[in-house]
């Protein structure tokens, strides 16, 4: 009987130990299970938010993209939040076809979508604009030098490439002509000035405006416009209305106005941005000489170096910004002309001055600066009409003599050919170096608004563009052996180059 009564108390104690056993082995079993699908169920949702990112800027702006390079989400007639909750409504669907009868396994819902932050292509001083187009520069100019050592090459795809007996290919590396390969290459204070004051907006009262100002500047325009241009008429008198674009819309923060002003932190960095921002401007807009069709303005690269709101004071800004300097050019080519600097010492000698020391190097100066600012206003309308015109000019391409200063006119005939040195839209691009590098960005930003509006859509703001979105999306994660469920907030970042 005792050994019996033992026999069932070890017995019991077996079952007991067992069934604590097997409870603890089912508990880290679905401990274990449970936070596999937990952990699975957070990272679905961490995919979800940045699928669900991707998909909203999948509604990309194409005109802006394809036309300038520049990737970004017109925020206009689009909820933001609304937008990002559909789509992860969409994402978070568990198709039955994948799991079958297990499909409640990755089962999840969206409860809410909070945007924490996001910018515009216009904040921070256009550092989100300026970006993109020097990324896209870059790019553009890898891509002319491929296409051009491509065009200019006469190599033939089969005579590089060639099939060996295994079949497999190997390059020949001598049909390459390298050195013809090697030698191949790819191609701010504030600018509204004193000129352009004088001809656009001239500060009178309010009796004078009507019959003072806008008589002066009329006369001022038309009479340089009359000697540089053919015929005047032709010149564009467009004008645009600046309330609504981002040069005025848009605010600086302070190191903005302090760069506006002409402070830079980082002057080498500054070198290089306005480099290729200049490059872009050459090769996305036109001016004088290739006008534009398809904006509010026929000379976009002068609005940008100048501001005014019509197309003929951005001409006759430039084009006296290229007079000075291309007087400050021609003075040093007379000042090493031996022949010239003398005639003009002679002419001073017979000009009655003053007799007071230096009067007569005075006058010197004064007839050479006339020489080379008539050489100038030649120099100018040369390039006006299509013709190059070098920085410094020799003997073969000058054309004024001193004593044609006597009867210098409309009428006098260049000697320039026309065909060595630089082109008018190479000047501007010296012009667009010494501008203020807010002023370059925003200025350009308001050309591509009023193309977008004029060719597309007319409500278009460039500052309404998202560059980049931070979100929070708040999902409700149920667990598989509860009824209960359990919160997750799942934070995206989406940012475009």
């Amino acid at each position: 009987m005792t050994m019996k009564k033992t026999n069932k108390k070890l017995n019991g104690s077996i079952t007991i130990f067992l069934s604590l056993s097997l409870s603890i082995i089912a508990s880290l079993l679905f401990y274990t299970l449970e936070s596999c699908h937990l952990d699975a169920l957070i990272a679905r949702s961490e995919g979800i938010t940045y699928l669900s990112l991707d998909s909203l800027f999948g509604q990309y702006c194409l005109p802006l993209f394809e036309d300038y390079g520049l990737f970004c989400l017109n925020e206009q007639g689009l909820d933001l939040e609304n937008e990002i909750k559909k789509y992860a409504d969409y994402n978070s669907r568990t198709p039955s076809s994948i799991l079958k009868n297990n499909s409640s396994f990755l089962n999840l819902t969206v409860d809410n979508v909070d945007i924490t932050s996001i910018k515009y292509l216009t904040d921070d001083d256009g550092d989100p604009f300026v970006s993109q187009i020097c990324d896209y520069v870059k790019y553009m100019e890898l891509a002319t030098y491929a296409q051009t050592l491509c065009d200019n090459s006469k190599i033939s795809t089969p005579e590089v490439f060639t099939t060996t007996e295994a079949g497999s290919l190997n390059m020949d590396f001598n049909s390459i002509d390298l050195e013809k390969a090697n030698s191949m290459k790819a191609y701010d204070k504030n600018s509204d000035s004193v000129n352009d004051t004088i001809v656009s907006d001239i500060v009178v009262s309010e009796d004078f405006k009507d019959n003072a100002s806008t008589c002066i500047g009329h006369i001022i325009k038309n009479g340089l416009l009359s000697f540089l241009v053919d015929n005047p008429k032709d010149v564009s008198t467009q004008t645009i209305k600046k309330d609504i674009l981002p040069s005025v819309t848009c605010q600086l923060t302070e190191d903005g106005v302090a760069e506006s002003y002409g402070y830079y932190k980082d002057l080498s960095e500054t070198t290089i941005e306005k480099a290729y921002f200049c490059e872009y401007i050459y090769n996305t807009f036109g001016c004088y000489t290739s006008p534009a069709e398809d904006t509010y303005l026929k000379y976009p690269i002068e609005y940008i170096i100048n501001g005014s709101d019509s197309d003929d004071t951005n001409l006759i800004n430039c084009c006296s910004h290229i007079i000075n300097l291309r007087l400050g050019c021609n003075l040093v080519y007379l000042f090493l002309d031996e022949e010239k600097y003398a005639d003009a010492k002679k002419a001073a000698e017979l000009v009655n001055v003053l007799p007071i020391p230096g009067a007569r190097y005075i006058a010197r100066i004064t007839i050479l600066t006339v020489w080379a600012a008539a050489e100038a206003l030649l120099d100018t309308r040369d390039l006006l009409s299509g013709k190059n015109v070098p920085l410094f000019k020799s003997d073969e391409n000058w054309t004024l003599e001193l004593t044609d200063l006597t009867t210098f006119s409309k009428n006098t005939v260049s000697k320039n050919k026309g065909e060595d040195g630089l082109s008018y839209k190479r000047y501007l691009e010296l012009l667009l170096a010494t501008q203020n590098n807010i002023s370059l960005y925003y200025r350009t930003m308001d050309l591509i608004q009023m193309a977008i509006c004029y060719q597309y859509n007319e409500d278009f703001r460039l500052s309404k563009c998202v560059y980049s979105l931070d979100v929070t999306i708040q999902y409700s994660l149920p667990y598989l052996l509860l009824s209960k469920k359990t919160k997750y907030k799942s934070k995206g970042h989406q940012r475009y180059k």
